[in-house]
């Protein structure tokens, strides 16, 4: 990723189309339960992205790890060095998101970007003609969704979708 284009990411708020995480998701915990909530988060917040926003269905969507959701008053973000426990690549990811996602997502890109001496994860979701739904119930670590939930991002909120909105 051009290194202008994650600067003026990072001085954005977030967005239908950008989200923020201090941290790498804890898809590898030891305790089973944890890690299952942790990968379903992840799932809710990449498909939430996919998903968008009825206003923003051309603009290409990003989830940056390793930024904090807020700003400070002079515009500036706090940011993490991601540490990870077993390497992420898109086809990783991919794989998990799409075991209880239809239709699947084809693609998505995953990158690791430095930005002053920081090292973020950035995940790419391109532009799709798809709505997005989860073919099962899962729980997160603060909410359960039923089977056939369709996530959207409303602002810097996550969603389900209303029948007007699929």
């Amino acid at each position: 990723m051009d290194i202008n284009k994650i600067g003026r990411l990072l001085q954005s708020q977030e967005s239908s189309t950008l989200e923020f995480k201090q941290e790498w998701y804890k898809l590898d915990s030891k305790d089973k339960e944890t890690s299952r909530r942790q990968k379903n988060e992840l799932i809710r917040d990449v498909l939430s992205l996919a998903n968008g926003n009825v206003r923003n269905v051309e603009d290409t969507r990003y989830l940056i790890i390793g930024a904090d959701d807020n700003m400070s008053e002079s515009g500036e973000r706090k940011l993490y060095n991601v540490t990870l426990d077993k390497p992420v690549t898109a086809e990783r990811l991919l794989k998990l998101v799409n075991r209880i996602t239809d239709p699947t997502l084809d693609t998505l890109n995953c990158e690791h970007v430095t930005h002053h001496g920081v090292n973020l994860l950035v995940i790419e979701i391109p532009v799709s003609p798809h709505v997005y739904e989860i073919t099962e119930r899962i729980d997160t670590p603060k909410r359960s969704y039923d089977e056939y939930t369709v996530f959207v991002r409303k602002g810097s909120e996550i969603n389900t979708a209303s029948s007007k909105e699929r």
